[in-house]
């Protein structure tokens, strides 16, 4: 009721459905083929959710079992991880994406000290900025390696942060004291509750800050929270607010003081956005008590919601459902404090009709409680960031001045172009900028910038993906529909449409792409592999503490011991259902074992044997495959961007050379960023997504679990990629 989109709330009436059905969808699933004329009937504004449900269950019914059954264990960790790490084989096996690379394991030349804030991906805090240690200039291959050693040696942040001191007077460097970058677009809004969009946060997070923090040592720490208790239970988690925080104004004067107060008014407003991240308070997630019958109309009164003021310093949050993670979660946008006042004074309202007014229009909207106050912020020119002096931390920031300009992102040599004037802290190197830091010699050195810059960033836990749309219902950018138009005839498509809902058609184009060749153009040719991931959840994002038995399935049983990787549990599950795929290498990352670089999914021989078995289940369909009549599929791409029309030519080149002249790429050119975003980034809806194949796609995590990147499948709107495979 509060929201227009459909949420998670629902969640709840679709696992009842699902105790009373879930293994049906397993079974249906694989017992025939589906039917598409009835689908085809379904695919009409009416009747499009009763299609999106055909489609889901038909390929996504078997994970969604596991999914729930594992997002249900909260009291045996390592059995709840092993439960999703099998639902991950199963997601992954029906090839509704593939996932390409992580964000990391690139060549990199950069003046940040490693290591001297969290490198943790979940949360905002790697964008608030303030606490993290740059050099006066770039630092030396081998001098990174240094700090890294240091890092891992010492036992806290603070006893890393006196060696780095002691390392930088030795070395005769200076601590810079702002960060200096690029932006090629701006936020779309101010206001951190209505968005859920990357860029947005970005520029928003150095503003306000959070109940607690993660440190140098990816430790949780306090923050807004001096302290905290979990009940015995693992259902109420009291906060204790820090006195003396302050909120203030754009200009830095005072508003008011930070209290409990300022979480309730957060998330009462946070109820009101249905484009935002409300769905993490939902079950499944945050599990917030009575955040949904609050949401649906069930109750009105949101003191029943189970976020409370006990008093002016004292936050209680109420559970319906012990959630391991909870504290994992606070880093983000819909965690954040809100000032009730001066919400309030820019006309915003809560409940039935409720408007932000001007809040959060622009920086001089917005009320700051966080490192970084905005004094300068022009569209498509510059945002310019000073430390706030009234943050309850500032004398130990080490970042004074935070500075990002707009840049042309259709220039590759841009980026490396500002690191080595100084005008940039540092860059990822790509193809054409490796092969200039080749050619650049350091000032007084025969030696090239690469040889003495470049270093390898760390693995990140992005998973970047390649979407499939199973149930196309545009053909052309819907809003502007002279844009991103397709060449399929109404009878192509269809033939497109039966293609995509075939198991083995989705896996002979994922198998058949030569990922390292695809990821050249961005990560360089020496370092075309690094980067790949095997895994939508990274493998090593969460590790058994004990030893754990499961269904296999057929009843067969497997026993994993405790320091078991999530990643290798993948592989057991591929292994045991015979499919082609690597997930986990066990001698990546020196032997520990790693879910990246290296290729587990390039498999031309598979590519071929799944191509023969889709191309006669179609004609069994009365869909004919053959170089007269072959199946097209509408790549979009940004065709004045030099690297993404590369990587769109290998991809069309890749399938086509391994399946041979049954399948034609067609690549649809989009001039600007902003027209292939709307095909998908800027979409709300699977029908109004434009594409066969889109290939800019990715998720990053929001707290430390599995169901961070699973959830991201749910049916019902409440999947953020979901949407991606044209259904809900």
């Amino acid at each position: 009721m509060k929201n227009a989109k459909k949420l998670l709330a629902l969640v709840i009436a679709l696992a009842m459905c699902l105790a009373l059905g879930a293994t049906a969808f397993a079974d249906d699933a694989s017992a025939e083929p589906l039917d598409l004329e009835a689908l085809k009937e379904l695919m009409t504004p009416e009747g499009y959710e009763d299609a999106s449900w055909m489609v889901y269950d038909a390929a996504l019914g078997e994970f969604y079992e596991l999914l729930t059954a594992g997002q249900a264990e909260t009291e045996n960790l390592s059995l709840r991880y092993a439960l999703l790490a099998q639902a991950e084989a199963k997601l992954d096996e029906q090839a509704v994406y593939e996932v390409t690379t992580n964000d990391g394991n690139r060549f990199a030349i950069n003046s940040v000290i490693p290591h001297s804030d969290t490198s943790t991906t979940w949360g905002l805090d790697q964008y608030r900025l303030g606490y993290r240690m740059y050099a006066d200039q770039l630092l030396t291959a081998e001098e990174r390696n240094e700090l890294l050693a240091a890092w891992g040696e010492a036992e806290t942040e603070a006893e890393y942060y006196a060696f780095v001191n002691d390392w930088m007077e030795e070395k005769g460097y200076e601590f810079a004291d702002s960060y200096r970058s690029g932006a090629d677009a701006g936020p779309e809004t101010w206001d951190v509750f209505a968005t859920s969009r990357q860029m947005d946060e970005e520029f928003i997070a150095p503003t306000y800050a959070s109940l607690v923090r993660y440190d140098g040592k990816n430790q949780i720490q306090p923050a807004l929270a001096e302290s905290w208790e979990v009940s015995e239970d693992g259902l109420t988690y009291t906060f204790h607010i820090r006195e003396g925080a302050k909120w203030v104004d754009q200009q830095g004067r005072e508003i008011a003081d930070v209290t409990a107060n300022d979480w309730v008014t957060g998330a009462r407003h946070l109820a009101d956005n249905s484009e935002a991240l409300g769905y993490l308070y939902e079950p499944g997630y945050a599990n917030i008590a009575n955040w949904v019958e609050f949401i649906t109309g069930e109750i009105s009164d949101f003191s029943q919601v189970g976020v409370k003021a006990v008093d002016d310093y004292t936050l209680e949050y109420t559970l319906l459902d012990k959630t391991p993670y909870f504290l994992t979660m606070l880093g983000y946008g819909c965690f954040a404090p809100l000032n009730e006042e001066y919400y309030t004074s820019q006309g915003g309202t809560f409940g039935e009709g409720a408007t932000s007014g001007d809040y959060g229009i622009d920086p001089s909207h917005i009320a700051y409680c966080g490192e970084f106050l905005i004094d300068n912020y022009t569209e498509g020119s510059v945002a310019h960031y000073v430390a706030n002096p009234d943050y309850w931390d500032y004398e130990n920031l080490n970042i004074h001045e935070i500075n990002y300009t707009w840049y042309d992102s259709t220039d590759v040599m841009f980026g490396y172009n500002a690191a080595m004037k100084g005008d940039w802290v540092g860059c990822n190197l790509s193809t054409n900028t490796i092969v200039q830091a080749k050619q650049d010699k350091v000032e007084g050195s025969d030696e090239s910038v690469f040889d003495v810059y470049a270093y390898i960033s760390d693995a990140d836990t992005t998973a970047r993906q390649i979407n499939y749309n199973l149930m196309r219902m545009a053909f052309a950018n819907v809003s502007d529909d002279s844009k991103a138009v397709s060449p399929q005839t109404e009878e192509d498509a269809a033939r497109t449409l039966a293609a995509m809902n075939n198991q083995d058609f989705r896996l002979a184009i994922t198998f058949a792409l030569d990922r390292a060749a695809y990821n050249a153009p961005i990560s360089g040719e020496e370092m075309k592999s690094n980067s790949l991931s095997n895994t939508f959840v990274p493998g090593d994002f969460v590790q058994l503490t004990e030893d754990v038995t499961i269904d296999m399935g057929d009843g067969t049983e497997q026993t994993f011991p405790a320091g078991t990787f999530y990643g290798e549990i993948v592989q057991a599950q591929f292994e045991f259902d015979g499919f082609e795929a690597q997930a986990w290498d066990p001698e990546g990352n020196g032997g520990v074992g790693s879910s990246n670089s290296f290729d587990g999914w390039y498999k031309p021989e598979a590519a071929k044997a799944h191509w023969d078995s889709a191309v006669e289940a179609l004609a069994a369909q009365g869909v004919e495959v053959s170089a007269d009549s072959p199946i097209q599929i509408d790549l979009p791409y940004w065709s004045t961007n030099e690297i993404y029309t590369s990587r769109a030519n290998i991809y069309k080149q890749s399938l086509e050379d391994v399946l041979g002249d049954g399948l034609v790429v067609n690549l649809i050119p989009c001039e600007t960023l902003d027209d292939w975003y709307a095909l998908n980034y800027y979409c709300s809806y699977g029908y109004e997504c434009c594409y066969d194949i889109w290939d800019m796609s990715g998720w990053g995590p929001d707290y430390q679990d599995p169901t961070t990147y699973l959830n991201c499948y749910l049916p019902e709107y409440s999947g953020y990629l979901t949407m991606s495979s044209g259904i809900f």
